[in-house]
């Protein structure tokens, strides 16, 4: 008779890291809302939430210059000054590092004694032009004034606090960089707290440091909730993307970084509105705010420390730290090759059997991976079309138990090669591998697989220097690594399909079956073909969960697809063009103009904006101007002074300098635009894209420095926000499950000029 019995501790093993990997979601939800009637020392998202809406709840997008902005600056400054707190606006031209500039109003106000490094808490105070900006940022603002006043009610710091509510951050860090340039302020900075958003719901974690500052640790242990992980500096050092934090740290200001990002379906969109805040989150992040805050004023700033550090948080209870990540990381494989010896030393044919239990552990996360990023191609056509679905919870749970499938399965196929010391060997060392190169090359990342590898090393000596109970010490060698990575990962495994996109799934799969794969030792003692049952069952439930994505609308209403309409007027010719995010043109859009059937590029310098296009009636809108006033010779540069205007009134203009221009410097108002860094380069396609949002009705003034004396033609842009009245058949035939984000519907006229 066929013996099907799986493994009964497998089985047992498998739901008690189960369990784990349930209570590691949930314990990753944000805390509940504190009403008003919170000590006042305390953080309370009720209190918050008046400011959030006045700021917000009227539903204008607060763009950098316009009347929404300009009162809520007003609002902010008159909030900080009412709880007493030294506050002024500081009035400034400003260039960012994305080669951006802008007249800048920056809010920042002072509680404390003067005289010693003070604690900064950063948000800022704009939006994009295509949303309210509920959670990006004014919950950031509405924290900041929240903390201000539970600062004020309690005992005095031992430090000044000092608010900074930035101007045209989404610009590109505008009112950060001129805050570091020009404000005395800036210079008395010993930490600072930014508080960001990339979605509407979700915890508040904390996700970058800047500098690697020696407390983090130490304020880390003062959340109450604390979600965080040096995986996510490590893995965002490698992004391309930047907030305030980004600019402050250039000037020598350590610092950490939070952020709520679940719900990025609405975020830059209309949705990213007052209704859809959730107010855990609001509380999560304001109480965390206000923790750290405390905890860093509390710290020797002025001899500032660095550190290498490795931290990470245990079900949302408590956080783990340690520094000198290579010497951890070295001790977990000198432990786990000592285990492996003892244990196979005895046994026979020993190198075969190591050999296959080390191409089972790395055979599980590959063939993990594999399996999702197939699933994942056969469903990007349709289901899984976006980044971001409106549903991804089914493709995410596929992962997880695709991921721990391919682990049993890979320890089930190599269980008798192996055996039970080749399994645990195999395991052990792939963590012990891992954990080393991790620590050599991404030493934030590289707790994921040097503490199981500890946990391994330490179970596995007893397991080979017992005399009794062996069999308890094999379940003990293969249990106590499976929980010590569940406990390290488990929690980044939810959230990352969510933050970096479906795709992540890939990940988790690769990641759940690094976690699964130190139980393959349970396996070994299976008889028939039972030890393929539990792999069997996960690998089902995984296809099942697969083919239940399939079925699901990639967007909706509540998590539209993005979809940017936009006018483009130049020299008498005019069009439409649609922004989508997939590579299909949204619904019923199709039918309110001829557009082509293939995206193109939106405008030269957009390789990154790739639109749909339609022939559209000119309007012969006013075309915006580059002046030039003078031409001079200086240093071995021409230096043309010009003027950049936009007759009709639009509040941004670009100047765009083509890859083959050999500019040397550029300013704007007086102020040096800085070179575009390589990252900038690459969104516009090798172009030099220079522009000022909030644009004065008078324009600005450049001034460019350019090698040799041939005549540099550039284009010139102006945006507005809306369409012509033209447009609203478009707007209408908009479908319900899309909407329009970051930049919004705008009208944009190009003009070409030479400098």
């Amino acid at each position: 008779m066929l013996d099907v019995r799986p493994p009964r501790r497998l089985v047992a093993a498998l739901a008690l890291l189960g369990a784990l990997a349930a209570a590691a979601v949930l314990r990753a939800a944000p805390v509940s809302p504190r009403g008003e009637d919170a000590p006042a020392t305390e953080f309370s998202a009720s209190r918050a939430l008046v400011t959030v809406r006045a700021l917000a709840g009227h539903g204008a997008p607060r763009t950098t210059g316009s009347p929404a902005d300009l009162t809520a600056v007003e609002l902010i400054a008159a909030s900080l000054r009412g709880l007493g707190l030294e506050t002024e606006v500081q009035q400034t031209f400003g260039c960012g590092p994305y080669g951006t500039c802008a007249p800048v109003r920056n809010v920042v106000a002072r509680l404390g004694p003067a005289g010693r490094k003070a604690v900064l808490l950063v948000a800022h105070h704009d939006s994009v032009p295509a949303s309210p900006g509920a959670a990006d940022d004014a919950s950031g603002v509405a924290i900041v004034v929240e903390v201000a006043r539970a600062l004020a009610a309690g005992p005095p710091l031992a430090r000044p606090f000092v608010a900074v509510v930035t101007d045209a951050e989404e610009a590109g860090l505008v009112g950060a960089a001129a805050f570091a340039r020009s404000h005395p302020r800036a210079a008395d900075a010993g930490a600072v707290v930014n508080l960001e958003a990339r979605g509407t719901t979700g915890p508040s974690i904390m996700f970058d440091t800047s500098g690697d500052p020696a407390w983090t640790a130490r304020a880390l242990r003062r959340l109450r909730h604390p979600v965080t992980t040096s995986v996510a500096p490590a893995v965002y050092d490698l992004l391309p993307n930047d907030t305030d934090l980004t600019v402050l740290e250039r000037s020598g200001m350590p610092g950490l970084n939070l952020a709520f990002a679940l719900g990025v379906p609405r975020y830059h969109t209309p949705l990213d509105d007052v209704a859809h805040l959730d107010l855990r989150s609001l509380q999560h992040q304001g109480e965390s705010a206000l923790a750290l805050v405390r905890a860093a004023a509390e710290e020797p700033l002025e001899t500032p420390a660095r550190a290498r550090l490795v931290y990470f948080d245990v079900l949302a209870l408590g956080v783990v730290s340690y520094r000198a990540p290579l010497a951890v990381a070295l001790l977990g494989a000198a432990l786990v090759a000592a285990a492996a010896f003892l244990l196979l030393r005895r046994a026979p044919r020993r190198v075969r059997r190591l050999v296959a239990g080390l191409v089972a552990a790395l055979a599980a996360p590959v063939a993990a991976l594999g399996a999702v990023l197939l699933a994942w191609t056969l469903l990007r056509g349709g289901a899984l079309s976006r980044t971001f679905v409106a549903s991804p919870g089914p493709f995410s749970a596929a992962g997880w138990a695709l991921g721990a499938a391919a682990a049993l399965a890979a320890a089930a196929l190599a269980a008798r090669r192996a055996g039970a010391e080749g399994l645990f060997a195999g395991a052990a060392g792939l963590h012990a591998i891992l954990g080393v190169a991790l620590a050599a090359a991404l030493p934030g990342a590289s707790h994921v697989s040097a503490i199981p590898a500890l946990a391994a090393g330490a179970a596995g000596l007893g397991w080979a220097l017992a005399r009794r109970g062996r069999d308890a010490w094999l379940a003990a060698a293969a249990l106590a690594p499976a929980l010590a990575a569940g406990a390290v990962v488990f929690s980044l495994a939810y959230l990352l399909p969510h933050l970096l996109g479906v795709v992540a799934a890939a990940g988790v799969a690769a990641a759940v079956a690094l976690a699964v794969v130190p139980l393959a030792p349970l396996a070994a003692g299976a008889r028939g073909r039972g030890r393929f049952v539990p792999a069997a069952a996960l690998a089902a439930v995984g296809v099942v969960l697969v083919l239940v994505q399939a079925f699901l609308p990639p967007a909706t209403a509540e998590a539209p697809e993005r979809a940017t309409i936009s006018f483009h007027e130049e020299a008498g010719q005019a069009r439409w063009l649609v922004e989508a995010e997939t590579a299909a043109l949204p619904g019923t859009l199709g039918g309110a103009a001829t557009f082509a059937a293939e995206r193109t590029r939106a405008f030269p310098w957009a390789p990154n904006r790739p639109a749909f296009t339609a022939a559209a009636a000119p309007l012969h809108l006013p075309a915006p101007r580059l002046e030039v006033l003078d031409v001079a010779y200086e240093g071995g540069l021409r230096r043309v002074r010009a003027r950049l205007s936009s007759p009709r009134g639009a509040p941004r203009a670009y100047v765009v300098l083509p890859p083959a221009s050999d500019v040397a410097a550029f300013e704007m108002e007086g102020v040096a635009v800085p070179a575009p860094a390589p990252k900038v380069r690459h969104w516009w396609g090798g172009w030099r894209v220079h522009g000022c949002a909030g644009l004065p009705p008078g324009g600005v003034e450049l001034e460019v420095g350019v090698r040799g004396d041939a005549p540099l033609p550039v284009l010139v842009v102006d945006e507005s926000p809306g369409l012509p009245p033209d447009g609203e058949r478009l707007r209408a035939a908009r479908p319900a499950n899309a909407a329009p984000s970051q930049q919004g519907d705008a009208t944009y006229v190009t003009a070409r000029a030479t400098l």
